[in-house]
């Protein structure tokens, strides 16, 4: 009789830094991204790049 092993859930790293994201840590995706908690300001800087105006160049959009 064959028993079936359990499969080992992959390792889930950050997009940004690299670091491994433990079980039960939180974390975002975002297009594709994942993003750990210290590198979620990165992140969204980056996803909100179009969205950034320079003061004194607002009449140039």
């Amino acid at each position: 009789m064959r028993t079936k092993k359990r499969s080992v859930s992959a390792v889930v790293r950050c997009s940004i830094c690299g670091r491994e994201i433990a079980s039960g840590e939180e974390y975002w995706v975002c297009n594709g991204t994942l993003a750990c908690t210290d590198c979620l300001p990165d992140l969204a800087r980056q996803e909100l790049l179009p969205c950034r105006v320079l003061r004194g160049k607002e009449d140039r959009l």
